[in-house]
């Protein structure tokens, strides 16, 4: 089990005692933890019930009162991470990397990674990504990182290109709100 206490004391030693907004903000979500708040709750009560927004003051808070709420348990931490909305998918994914290095794969739901569509990478890729990280934190001096083909990528990245501006221009064109429209209409 995770003492968060001494884990914010490490951050502390680590940050020279600089950084007192963020050591409060950190207090205040092991606080949220010890009284078993949910994640959405605490979020609420740091301002951010409309979600939460990629400042950096609000996305690592809520991710580790996720992680702290849930360590050992991956879906559960990053299903309250995503419920908090807002720019969740960042979060989710800081929360999946912390929970992630301590439970390993297993703990990630199989349909989660079978749904995974990342082409041209692929869970294989990605297994190996971590195996190659993992051997290089042994202390080997020379790592030799998985490849990609860069025609791939580029092709990916011009498709979710169109994608997105397909989507952004889109919502340019009427119907704007039909809740709007409809208000007006009576």
């Amino acid at each position: 089990m995770i003492d968060p206490r001494c884990w914010l004391d490490g951050v502390i030693d680590a940050t020279k005692g600089d950084c007192d907004e963020w050591i409060e903000l950190l207090q205040s979500a092991i606080a949220s933890v010890e009284r078993n708040e949910s994640t959405v709750d605490f979020a609420r009560q740091v301002g951010l019930e409309r979600g939460v927004t990629g400042y950096v003051y609000h996305t690592v808070p809520i991710a580790i009162h996720a992680w702290l709420s849930s360590p050992d348990d991956y879906r559960k931490a990053v299903v309250a991470a995503i419920e908090c909305g807002g720019d969740a998918d960042t979060v989710a994914a800081i929360v999946g990397g912390i929970v992630g290095s301590r439970t390993g794969e297993k703990e990630i739901p199989g349909n989660w990674l079978n749904d995974l569509w990342e082409w041209p990478r692929s869970v294989k890729w990605m297994r190996h990504v971590g195996q190659t990280v993992a051997v290089g934190g042994e202390g080997q001096h020379r790592i030799q990182a998985p490849k990609v083909n860069p025609v791939s990528v580029v092709f990916r990245n011009v498709l979710f290109l169109l994608v997105v501006l397909f989507h952004g221009f889109r919502r340019l064109a009427p119907p704007y709100d039909r809740t709007l429209s409809h208000q007006s209409s009576n």
